[in-house]
């Protein structure tokens, strides 16, 4: 796999994943592990260093 091909997939990656979580965190989905609710602002954090991962990782792959 090139170096571009591999930035561009990582960022869809990382992408799809900062959608998700802050869609989460302004939707207010519940998230339950057995009996542990996660709390929104970790997929507010989430979202937020995903979000700048996707984007470095799309500036790195138009090089």
């Amino acid at each position: 796999m090139k170096r571009k091909d591999f930035f561009n997939l990582a960022a869809i990656i990382f992408g799809l994943v900062a959608t998700l979580h802050l869609l989460r965190f302004f939707k207010s989905w519940d998230i339950m592990i057995g009996t542990y609710e996660i709390p929104l602002w970790i997929s507010l954090v989430v979202g937020v260093v995903a979000a700048v991962m996707a984007f470095n990782g799309w500036k790195m792959g138009s090089k």
